[in-house]
């Protein structure tokens, strides 16, 4: 398999993958439903990742989508952070 077929079944499957956290952010409350967001911000752009490589925009996709992507991953942990502290007070 070549680059183009393995980001476009990437990108299909952690689409489909994005359909758990979106149906959790619908069913629960509070601090879980923001961290269902936030991972689900992440799987989308992570998606977007691949997507976009697939088109052939592999520098925008390198550069650009992947720095964002980042970002996302680093706002869903800090969430998970304090969503953890203020479970143990």
């Amino acid at each position: 398999m070549n680059g183009f077929e393995i980001n476009f079944i990437d990108a299909v499957l952690i689409f489909v993958a994005a359909i758990i956290p979106l149906y959790l952010a619908f069913r629960l409350e509070g601090y879980l439903r923001l961290l269902s967001i936030a991972l689900f911000a992440f799987v989308i752009i992570h998606a977007l990742y691949h997507t976009v490589a697939v088109i052939g925009y592999d520098d925008t996709a390198d550069n650009i989508v992947q720095s964002l992507s980042v970002v996302a991953l680093i706002i869903f942990g800090v969430l998970y952070l304090k969503t953890k502290r203020s479970i143990v007070k």
